[in-house]
């Protein structure tokens, strides 16, 4: 969690300034915990080897049962990316799994950083095993969620009819995922390999082929509406991108912009793009589609088995 400086600016908080927080208010005496430091940055800074750094301390302490629970304080920007990150690889923790994260940082007037870590503690404490995010009061799913808005209810779950805090595992034996160093690895490979982009009147086939050619296995591509975009012959549609991939073996996993399933089955649009070789993502959001394409090429054996794994997703299911 950030904190507020005497200049009126958000910067990166200190683990010390929560052990601080919760030995005042009396949490500390309470629970017995421990703390590590993982990254002293804005979320919006976050890199591969931060990824790395906190999946492999928590690869470790799951294995090895430190704790009944665990807590990552986290910032707002990139909450979703990470959280669904964590429940790609951890959808059935051993223990409670929080994310927790506040609208105001520590020190800031109204800060709601102390009551949604004391909530995010209870949870992790006392709750079921599973991954969760706290956030402004309330709890929310990893899967799916979105920073829709700068306000105190500005995170939603989008296409869940209820939080889903657990699935059945993307990796059913994970190996132990060794130091954050040969996870980081891992990691930008797989992200050197992907892109996410957002469709939009004009997008030009041309510059996804650039992206191919710069290494680009696989897109993450945000639709419209149920999932259309134009493939008309012109310059100015993604029609050239959808050829050339097909000849390459490039992937492409389709999301909405919109709140929604991306169903090919109603317009004619969507059924070109079914015909090219997209993929769509049904119920998935952006960045839980993101996400899951990253864990799956950065963990799976090969390239194959990685896209095999994206299209198991079961849209019906959530998970």
């Amino acid at each position: 969690m950030g904190r507020w400086t005497e200049a009126g600016e958000v910067a990166p908080g200190e683990s010390a300034e929560l052990g601080r927080l919760l030995q005042a208010d009396g949490t500390a005496g309470r629970i017995a915990f421990g703390e590590l430091e993982l990254g002293r940055i804005l979320s919006e800074e976050i890199a591969p080897e931060h990824w790395a750094a906190l999946i492999s301390a928590l690869d470790e302490h799951l294995r090895q049962e430190r704790g009944s629970g665990i807590v990552i304080a986290h910032g707002t920007d990139t909450l979703a990316y990470t959280a669904s990150l964590v429940f790609w690889l951890y959808s059935r923790p051993p223990v409670p799994v929080v994310l927790a994260a506040s609208l105001a940082p520590l020190g800031a007037p109204s800060s709601d950083a102390a009551p949604t870590l004391r909530r995010a503690i209870e949870i992790a404490s006392r709750g079921e095993a599973g991954v969760s995010v706290v956030f402004g009061g309330n709890v929310f799913s990893p899967l799916n969620l979105r920073f829709e808005r700068v306000a105190a209810d500005g995170f939603r779950n989008w296409n869940l009819a209820s939080p889903v805090h657990t699935a059945p595992p993307l990796f059913p034996e994970l190996p132990a995922l060794g130091d954050a160093a040969k996870v980081r690895e891992r990691l930008e490979a797989a992200i050197n390999r992907t892109a996410l982009l957002r469709v939009y009147p004009g997008m030009r086939g041309d510059l996804l082929v650039a992206a191919m050619n710069q290494g680009v296995r696989a897109f993450v591509l945000e639709l419209y509406d149920t999932g259309t975009a134009s493939l008309r012959e012109s310059p100015y549609s993604l029609r050239r991108a959808f050829l050339e991939a097909r000849e390459r073996g490039v992937r492409f996993f389709c999301t909405s912009q919109q709140e929604g399933i991306v169903d090919f089955s109603r317009y004619v649009t969507s059924h070109e793009l079914w015909r090219e070789g997209a993929v769509p993502m049904g119920s998935l959001t952006t960045e839980s589609a993101y996400t899951r394409l990253v864990a799956c090429l950065a963990f799976s054996d090969s390239e194959e088995e990685a896209f095999e794994r994206m299209e198991r997703f079961d849209a019906n299911a959530g998970r």
